[in-house]
């Protein structure tokens, strides 16, 4: 429905995907706002895709986004990025995207008629465009990470925070700080909040001479 967080977050196992939506969905409750969300955990292999669903809004009580429906795709991993943004972006949704590859060689898009060769960030922009999905906002959060938090684990909460900036999760920063310092593993709560931070000066300035 028109309004509603219909929000997907996807990367590889062990890059946090599961956390940020734990911190989404948390956020949501503890403001009074109705949430469902659901979780697909890797349970195969390492480095095997990993993502969840998070909706918030009226009239909302199934966890499952449908395809074309996301308001907005945060990839923590760009190629598996792609691979989401192709089944559940439209060229309304906000896809913010890590610039940073894990591997390249994954399974093929199940609606792909064919291959598509996609070697950096700038090519994963431009196969999205050609569908007609042009809010795509790739930032280096991985680099982020080890600045700010010090350790590539932060990536989670610098691309959580650049989702935040764009406007379409509809939360209070306070909120989401609040969730990120109780649910970070122990003794890291304020680097993670650090990153969160990181992640909305980044975003902002990546967008600062787009015109949407």
């Amino acid at each position: 429905m028109t309004g509603n967080v219909n929000a997907v977050v996807v990367g590889q196992s062990g890059q946090g995907a599961i956390l940020v939506s734990k911190v989404l969905a948390t956020a949501y409750h503890r403001s009074g706002l109705a949430v469902v969300a659901t979780e697909y955990p890797a349970i195969t292999h390492r480095y095997a895709i990993t993502y969840a669903h998070v909706r918030s809004g009226r009239g909302v009580f199934s966890p499952r986004i449908r395809p074309r429906e996301a308001s907005i795709v945060v990839g923590l991993e760009a190629f598996e990025c792609l691979r989401a943004s192709l089944l559940f972006a439209n060229p309304d949704t906000v896809v913010v995207s890590n610039d940073s590859f894990i591997r390249t060689d994954g399974e093929p898009n199940h609606l792909l008629t064919e291959p598509i060769a996609v070697e950096t960030i700038g090519d994963i922009v431009a196969a999205l465009a050609g569908r007609g999905i042009t809010r795509v906002v790739p930032l280096g959060a991985t680099r982020l990470a080890f600045e700010v938090v010090g350790s590539r684990a932060g990536t989670n909460m610098v691309l959580l925070g650049a989702a935040f900036a764009s406007g379409r999760l509809k939360l209070e920063q306070a909120a989401l700080e609040e969730v990120i310092i109780d649910l970070a593993p122990r003794d890291t709560g304020e680097r993670n909040r650090q990153g969160f931070l990181a992640g909305i000066a980044a975003y902002r300035a990546a967008i600062r001479e787009e015109r949407w």
